[in-house]
């Protein structure tokens, strides 16, 4: 591989504002519901209603719900970030599908070669894919991912995943955005799939694996041992990534495997993004 490459993740909570409570439940439940108040309320008190509330038409949703959604915003960070620090791999989740083409189009002026796209679960309210997007800086190869993941069709059902291959330096890149891990029966699967499609790329081949975990480092890496022998490329395993009040875990991550970070070059950057996620970078290096 390249003597170095800057890695970059970030979760972009569609564009929405995810620092406020009620705006972070807003967006959420009104992208995935036709009746986001309502199913707010019956997640809270655990029951169902027995009567359905007014449902708004899809075009009126949209207006709704997009209206609060800015990936413009996110663009103009991530160009901000990429001239004063230039990237080489970029991962980006929780996109939705409508959202993507202005996302590439911005990564390609960026200067990223190839561009990578895969959908997660479907968000039944405004009939809309979360998606995932991998850019990388070199001429990079699209590899069917051997094991693919399922996804749920409800909020937090996993927001897709994409493996693509270096063709300079043959790097095996992996982007994932796995399920919340409330869904316990689809979280479990989730870790089980992503052992079996680490266990499939040779054990000699450099591999950088980035995405929303949505678990601490310590518990990914002993539910999942193929994982066991990969670099913790951040080694700011107490950072919180999650930044509501509720829960400040570190869930986004950067491993890797042949490849090592250099010196205090992980990075978790919890100012510049408006998502309920911080972004997280490293720089790696190639192991000699």
């Amino acid at each position: 591989m390249s003597a170095q490459k800057n890695c970059f993740h970030l979760n972009t909570m569609a564009g929405g504002d995810g620092r406020g409570f009620w705006h972070h439940i807003y967006i959420h439940y009104g992208i995935h519901y036709k009746r986001p108040l309502q199913s707010f309320t019956e997640q809270l008190l655990g029951m169902r209603m027995p009567f359905k509330w007014r449902k708004r038409s899809l075009e009126e949703r949209r207006k709704r719900v997009y209206s609060k959604l800015s990936p413009q915003r996110i663009i103009d960070q991530l160009q901000h970030l990429n001239q004063d620090e230039p990237m080489d791999v970029v991962g980006l989740c929780e996109v939705l599908r409508s959202q993507q083409p202005l996302y590439v189009q911005a990564l390609r002026t960026m200067g990223f070669k190839t561009i990578h796209t895969a959908l997660g679960h479907k968000a039944k309210g405004v009939k809309e894919h979360l998606s995932v997007i991998l850019a990388t800086r070199e001429t990079s190869e699209a590899v069917a991912i051997p094991h693919p993941f399922p996804w749920a069709k409800k909020i937090g059902g996993g927001g897709g995943a994409v493996m693509a291959r270096g063709s300079e330096s043959g790097t095996t890149y992996f982007y994932v955005h796995l399920c919340t891990t409330e869904k316990l029966t689809l979280y479990q699967h989730h870790l089980k799939t992503l052992n079996h499609n680490m266990l499939s790329v040779p054990s000699e081949a450099p591999l950088i694996l980035m995405g929303d975990f949505n678990v601490p480092l310590h518990r990914l890496q002993h539910e999942v041992p193929s994982l066991q022998n990969f670099t913790d490329c951040m080694n700011q395993p107490k950072a919180p990534t999650f930044l509501q009040w509720w829960d400040r875990r570190s869930v986004d991550h950067i491993l890797a495997r042949g490849c090592y970070p250099q010196p205090e070059q992980g990075r978790v950057i919890a100012t510049t993004f408006q998502s309920d996620h911080a972004a997280v970078s490293s720089r790696l290096v190639a192991a000699n």
